[in-house]
């Protein structure tokens, strides 16, 4: 072996040592300032979620009570929506009633709960009125809205969902999903509107923005 090889090998044993050193006196340090009392506390990167997606558009409609109801209504509050027409012979009944027991399941958390109807001209406020308590909404923050027929399906669009209205050879067809919007007006959500695990992984999720 060169002089030159010995000198490198050498010093990468040094080099080692000294490293190995540095990290043991670090720990005896740090167990030090432990047994002390003295040593920072130790925090758990956690993931934020759900994830903000987009932004729900502008609307404006009104509710089974004839009240109008807006984006900048429901602005502060985490809030459950979805997409039902009260003549639908599909999935509708199913999905008010995952909704009611999403309703059911957020117990006292501060969230909130539209469904838009994608039959206005039918579904005026004293139609909603009579659906909301046939499923058992609690009207103090569940919202059943209504308005023009155009403004309904541009938001469904808006919210990145389909709505289409009845043909002569075809019935109201529409999404089925749930969506969840936070406190600032962000999609944060999609949740599978008809089956038992979609409802309840809404409901978890919108308690845990609202905390």
């Amino acid at each position: 072996m060169s002089r030159t090889r010995i000198y490198v090998v050498f010093g990468a044993w040094v080099l080692v040592a000294a490293m190995l050193a540095a990290m043991i006196t670090l720990y005896l340090e740090l167990d030090r300032l432990r047994m002390r009392g003295d040593a920072p506390a130790v925090v758990e990167h956690q993931i934020e979620y759900p994830t903000p997606l987009y932004d729900v558009p502008a609307f404006s409609f009104i509710d089974q009570d004839g009240r109008k109801l807006t984006n900048e209504d429901l602005k502060g509050h985490v809030w459950l929506a979805d997409f039902i027409f009260t003549r639908c012979p599909g999935p509708c009944p199913l999905m008010t009633s995952n909704m009611a027991a999403a309703q059911k399941a957020v117990g006292d958390a501060d969230v909130r709960f539209v469904s838009f109807s994608i039959d206005p001209e039918y579904d005026q406020p004293a139609v909603l009125k009579r659906y909301a308590r046939e499923h058992g909404a609690d009207e103090s923050r569940w919202r059943f809205v209504t308005g023009d027929p155009k403004a309904i399906l541009d938001f469904a669009k808006g919210l990145h969902l389909s709505a289409i209205p009845a043909t002569a050879n075809q019935g109201i067809e529409h999404d089925t999903h749930f969506v969840l919007v936070d406190q600032k007006g962000r999609v944060c959500g999609l949740y599978d509107g008809q089956g038992p695990d979609g409802w309840r992984q809404a409901a978890a999720d919108a308690v845990k923005l609202a905390r």
